[in-house]
């Protein structure tokens, strides 16, 4: 079982929104919905993960650079 009770599915999605996040290079951004298109999934899922990172996670991903898309 996954942490916190989560499903398989939620910890696949979560691992690989962290693991697109990580990449965007300083000075770029991204938008929410261009992650969850890359992905096949909706933007709230991408949101839902970044807005319950841990702290360590917070701390070590650029998770500022992912916006919306009217912002």
């Amino acid at each position: 079982m996954a942490a916190r009770g989560k499903s398989v599915a939620f910890a696949r999605i979560r691992a690989e929104v962290i693991r697109l996040v990580a990449l965007i290079p300083a000075g770029q951004f991204t938008t929410y919905g261009s992650i969850a298109i890359h992905m096949n999934v909706i933007a709230r899922h991408v949101a839902t993960v970044l807005s319950h990172l841990t702290p360590e996670e917070s701390a070590a991903l650029p998770w500022h650079r992912v916006v919306a898309a009217n912002a």
